[in-house]
């Protein structure tokens, strides 16, 4: 049987070396050996499978890292996530954040010291930032208008992603049951949804496909893999913090 070097793999099937150690890490597409020196070593057969799986999307082009040296509080790196995912600025630098959830939304309100009110076109809840705090958002990314690339996310440190992350999650992420397992999506632009498929399998190991919906420049990062879903509970809740407690009660990893 014909095998390959990484090197030699990645190149044939137009992946980077990188990339597949940490997707064979990560247990979703691993080699057909492993030498008693531990190098991978991947068979002829696997060429098709490796171009099915870029051919499908499940993997986006490279995003950045999103793992810096910035540490910033919690509460504000979970409220940078929430905006940016569920929140809107306009050009004088006011940042609302509108949600179904008005349980969440007094939480925030609480904190950050304004009130909450109800629409009456929808059945949904708003609150406008205090522009001491807006200014900050803004500056970290909540931008007056998302347009065709989506948001960009900031780097951070570490410990201030998992907050982050949470933030974004709760505001567009889900959590449901398929096929019996539990499954975990978080929906968005491309741009950022790449840098957060990046960030999770270079630095914890945490794969999440991507499937793209076809009527529009959107889709979402996905996984079932009980490993996966343990290791995003432990991301964005071992540190405690605010969150949509529905969503937290929803993971299952079993």
């Amino acid at each position: 049987m014909k095998t390959y070097t990484v090197a030699q793999f990645a190149e044939r099937v137009g992946m980077s070396s990188d990339r597949l150690r940490r997707l064979d890490n990560a247990g979703v597409f691993t080699p057909a050996e492993k030498t008693a020196g531990g190098h991978r070593r991947y068979s002829e057969e696997q060429i098709e499978s490796a171009f099915v799986f870029v051919r499908e999307l499940k993997l986006l082009p490279s995003g950045r890292d999103l793992i810096g040296d910035l540490h910033v509080e919690p509460f504000f790196a979970y409220l940078l996530g929430l905006c940016l995912a569920d929140g809107s600025a306009n050009e004088a630098g006011q940042v609302v954040l509108e949600m179904k959830d008005r349980e969440l939304l007094e939480e925030i309100a609480g904190v950050v010291e304004t009130t909450v009110g109800s629409r009456k076109d929808r059945d949904t809840f708003r609150m406008t930032i205090p522009i001491s705090i807006a200014r900050n958002l803004v500056e970290f990314g909540v931008a007056p208008r998302k347009g065709e690339n989506g948001y960009t996310i900031p780097k951070l440190s570490m410990t201030s992603f998992g907050h982050l992350l949470r933030g974004i999650f709760d505001g567009d992420g889900c959590v449901d049951l398929h096929q019996g397992r539990t499954r975990v999506r978080i929906s968005g632009h491309p741009a950022p949804m790449a840098d957060l498929q990046f960030t999770l399998l270079r630095h914890f190991g945490i794969y999440m496909g991507w499937y793209p919906l076809k009527t529009m420049n959107s889709g979402s990062l996905e996984t079932g893999k009980k490993a996966s879903v343990g290791a995003l509970r432990e991301l964005m809740y071992e540190n405690g913090g605010t969150c949509l407690h529905q969503k937290k009660r929803r993971f299952r990893c079993g």
